[in-house]
């Protein structure tokens, strides 16, 4: 059949808890043909979110038109409101459930039958079948007591919006038998034929005691008196064992019960019995007593079916009869024979956890004691006892902390039974890649390419898809094409996702079966791992008391989200107990504790094996091992992170963030330098020593940072190179050299200074721009001699000759000298004030411009260029430096804008700003008008 696409919207219930993360698949049933399962998920998106409403469009055989779906959640519980299901421009075709899925044990799928008003008025009636805990189970079970308990629960559902009444001889129309022939009350019991509801068993299902309790007249007489005729298979020869249950009335059936205590083959009284069904959308419960299960075949899985009939809606009339119908439900077998509780004790072997940085090979000991101190547990040859291990898996994009480990980290995994050297081992390995090459209902799976070799029955696949997810599916026999074609057909036990191109890993179960007692195997379920050891010796073995069978678990990789993974122990058909299991946490951990030799243990993080070589030295109490997750060669993973409170090495009292008492700190490297990184949350500095010249330096990360030597507290003390008893801040012996090249190439004068850039005295944040370089408000060079009582003699030369210079050759007398001459250029000299005298100069910042008429800036520096008109013909012009005295302003009119105009221009200046009015007044009413002016500002600066 083609595929075509379909539509799915899926709407989660808005009630607490009652979103997802499991997995959700679903199965499209129609007239034509069945789809294969697939998976509902898209990418980068949190399906199934509480009262969400999640489309999902998916490519499926064409099945006509949907009339049933199946819908899966593996991994967690789910209120499952409705599905919608479309494909082209039909109409949507709408599923209710309205309830939860997964939250009762088993209860992982359902089926739902369209919703459509005619469909659902032809198919009303689902149903459950469960034990008081909510269990879809049959125990298997000897013991008289525990038969009592075993009471199921039938529940019947309406899932129509009409009423529901049971169709009795009262009812227009009449019911009829299967020959036609009208029935009468009298004839109204319950019968393989005659019946409201039927539960349908297969052979062996129900045990004799069972079937003897069914068939015991009190049976029926206890069911008669809550108006319920039922009536057990008689015929053994029947293929299916049956239970019919038909509506007669409570009071007619409590009639019924007492003449049928006097007299076993009493006819049903001629009295009608009162009307019942189910209500609208309502359910309807019946408990059997008594039910349990056949030992043969052991524990194991069944079907039962609902078979229903005589039923008609009471809103019409005549009444409208229901179709006959059936229903069908999966029931787990379990065994309770013998003991309830086994002496049993399973736990681990020293650790539980497991190292989870998805390279480290982990292995864990699974021991399994005999706890009784007398009592042996057999296994004997035909009872196919059986342990199984578990645990759970998740898909390579998932994140399930409940899982052990990802799908394609569980490629590898061995587990060996028993210690020694004829233990046995199962292995889950990966054969060889291949390609899908063309997918067809079935479901079959063609290869694009010959296979090596048939895959054996219960072998795995695990498909690759484009985007890296990995899913797993377990696969039966490969038969092999036409040789023309090329092509291998692997045929599945359940649906698979795959896609054409995908590709597939063969995964193939290597199994080592040197001890001949048990046959181990592996399986697949759903997303959930198995391997099984089944007890096949040829004699009787014992476990005897404190005895232990240990299982190892090697070659464990895991990635998923450190916490806790279930490791599951089942155990089955062990003669004289019940079936049962055991759960043992496993933690994933990035941090693992493993017992010593000498009975001390020791800790590693990141790592999980005994160190190597350490040189013959101790070995460390605290390993720590990163390599393996760093993100690149310059982006190392920290090894170790302290947050809040001191360490201490050597002292118990650490007083600060690190204190270390009785010996040094030292950092080395065998080759390279040695660094300490001095670092805030912003920079990075560093002291190391040169690993060529041996020099120690001290730097920073930035040339705009800087190194501060500080003693006694920051402003107290000082600091000497060469000096121990420096008496300034920074006190330098020998010399000092400052600048780049000169530090390097050129030593410093004895005690002297030798700089390779400017110096400025007091210059501030201006940086000189000579070679020396005096500001501020009293700067001066001051040059003092060694002559006379006022130290005169000083002399300052241009050049490196006597051509040029200036000198105090006496007190208070200075000669300049110029070999070439003397020059002086440049304003106005003033030479003393006998000479002459000129007028006080004024200090005056003059600023022009030109305003728009819409007030922006046409031209001129000084002031904000921004839009300055206010208003009609308003303006105000703001100065970027503010004047010391208000300025003298001028403005002038650009343009007339009428020549029978007379306008007005007013100027209110400020130190900081002017204001211009421009207004019209040449009319009876004074107004302002906008234009163009240009302005000019004088005031002190």
């Amino acid at each position: 059949m083609s595929k075509i696409d379909y539509k799915i919207r899926v709407r989660t219930g808005d009630i607490s808890g009652g979103d997802t993360d499991g997995n959700v698949y679903i199965t499209l049933y129609g007239h034509a043909d069945q789809a294969a399962e697939t998976e509902l998920d898209m990418e980068n998106h949190d399906d199934f979110e509480s009262g969400n409403a999640d489309t999902y469009c998916i490519k499926a055989t064409d099945v006509g038109r949907v009339v049933k779906i199946n819908v899966r959640c593996k991994g967690g519980s789910w209120w499952l409101e409705f599905v919608e299901v479309s494909k082209g421009n039909e109409p949507a075709v709408k599923f209710i459930h309205n309830n939860w899925l997964g939250k009762k044990k088993d209860e992982e799928d359902v089926f739902l039958f369209a919703s459509t008003p005619k469909f659902t008025t032809a198919n009303p009636v689902e149903f459950d079948f469960y034990n008081k805990d909510d269990e879809r189970v049959l125990f298997i079970t000897d013991d008289e007591s525990q038969l009592k308990k075993q009471t199921l629960i039938l529940e019947l559902k309406n899932t129509s919006p009409r009423e529901i009444e049971f169709q009795t001889p009262d009812t227009d129309p009449k019911p009829k038998n299967p020959e036609g022939a009208k029935l009468k009350w009298t004839d109204w019991k319950a019968g393989k034929d005659l019946y409201h509801f039927q539960l349908s068993f297969r052979p062996g299902v129900l045990s004799e005691k069972t079937k003897a309790c069914l068939k015991d007249p009190a049976y029926r007489l206890a069911t008669l008196a809550k108006g319920w005729d039922m009536q057990y298979d008689p015929d053994a020869t029947d293929f299916t064992d049956w239970i019919s249950l038909l509506w007669v009335g409570e009071n007619r059936g409590k009639n019924f019960a007492e003449a049928l205590k006097v007299d076993p083959g009493a006819e049903p009284p001629k009295t009608p019995g009162a009307a019942a069904g189910i209500p609208k959308q309502a359910r309807l419960h019946l408990e059997l007593l008594k039910l349990s299960a056949g030992a043969g075949g052991g524990a194991r899985g069944t079907r039962i079916h609902l078979n229903y009939r005589h039923l008609v809606y009471k809103d019409k009339e005549p009444k409208e009869v229901i179709p006959e119908g059936t229903r069908n439900q999966f029931l787990n077998i379990v065994n309770h024979q013998g003991k309830q509780y086994i002496p049993l004790h399973v736990g681990f072997v020293g650790s539980n956890t497991v190292l989870n940085d998805g390279e480290t090979a982990n292995e864990l000991n699974l021991r399994i004691t005999n706890t009784s101190n007398s009592e042996t547990i057999m296994f004997t040859k035909n009872s196919a006892s059986r342990f199984s291990i578990s645990f759970d898996l998740e898909k390579d994009h998932e994140k399930k902390e409940w899982a052990l480990t990802k799908i394609g980290e569980a490629v590898g995994i061995q587990i060996q039974w028993g210690a020694g050297d004829n233990a046995g081992r199962t292995k889950l390995s990966e054969s060889h890649v291949d390609r899908v090459g063309q997918i067809e209902p079935g479901p079959k799976i063609q290869i694009a390419g010959r296979l090596e070799k048939l895959l054996p029955e219960n072998s795995s696949l695990m498909f690759v898809r484009r985007d890296g997810e990995r899913t797993l599916r377990s696969s039966i026999a490969v038969v092999s094409a036409t040789a023309a074609a090329g092509t291998d057909w692997i045929y599945l036990k359940e649906p698979t996702s795959a896609k054409p191109d995908d590709s597939i890993e063969l995964l193939k179960h290597e199994v080592t079966r040197e001890n001949p007692q048990w046959k181990p195997e592996l399986s697949l379920q759903g997303e959930r791992l198995s391997w099984h050891f089944t007890y096949t010796g040829d004699a009787d073995y014992g476990l005897g008391p404190g005895e232990s069978i240990t299982l190892k678990l090697s070659e464990l990789k895991s990635s998923s989200p450190t916490g806790y993974a279930n490791l599951y122990l089942h155990y089955e058909d062990i003669p004289g107990y019940w079936d049962g299991h055991y759960t043992c946490l496993i933690e994933k951990t990035p941090l693992v504790y493993r017992q010593g030799k000498v009975g001390h243990g020791d800790v590693g993080i990141g790592t999980d094996m005994e160190p190597v070589n350490y040189n013959d030295k101790p070995t460390p109490k605290l390993h720590v091992d990163v390599t393996k997750d760093n993100d690149g060669p310059h982006v190392p993973k920290p090894a170790a992170v302290f947050e809040g409170g001191n360490v201490g090495i050597g002292t118990v009292a650490p007083e600060t963030r690190l204190h270390i008492h009785g010996g040094p700190l030292q950092v080395s490297h065998s080759t390279d330098s040695a660094v300490v990184e001095l670092k805030n949350d912003k920079h990075t500095n560093y002291l190391f020593t040169d690993g060529i010249t041996g020099h120690a330096h001290l730097r920073t990360d930035s040339t705009q940072h800087h190194v501060a030597l500080q003693t006694g507290g920051g402003s107290q003390g000082n600091v000497g190179i060469g000096t121990p008893l420096p008496k300034s801040k920074l006190a330098v012996t020998k010399g000092l050299t400052v600048g780049k090249t000169y530090a390097e190439a050129h030593p410093a004068p004895t005690n002297g200074l030798l700089v390779e850039g400017n110096v400025g005295i007091g210059t501030g944040a201006t940086a000189p721009t000579h070679a020396l370089h005096i500001a501020g408000k009293d700067a001066a060079l001051r040059l003092s001699g060694t002559k006379g009582k006022w130290s005169y003699n000083a002399k300052l030369n241009f050049g490196d000759s006597e051509h040029v210079y200036l000198h105090e050759d006496k007190d208070d007398h200075l000669t300049i000298h110029s070999k070439e001459g003397l020059a002086l250029t440049g304003g106005p000299v003033t030479l003393g004030t006998n000479l002459f005298a000129l007028a006080g100069v004024q200090n005056l910042r003059v600023i022009v411009g030109s305003i728009k008429e819409n007030g922006d800036l046409e031209w001129g520096d000084g002031l904000n260029k921004t839009n300055t008109r206010t208003a009609n013909g308003r303006y105000k012009i703001t100065f970027i430096e503010e004047f010391k005295g208000t300025p003298s302003v001028v403005v002038t009119q650009v343009g007339i804008l009428d020549e029978k105009d007379d306008n007005c221009i007013t100027v209110l200046p400020s130190k900081t700003n002017f204001t211009v009015s421009i207004a019209d007044v040449s009319g009876d009413a004074k107004h302002h008008e906008d234009t163009s002016f240009n302005f000019i500002a004088i005031g002190p600066r």
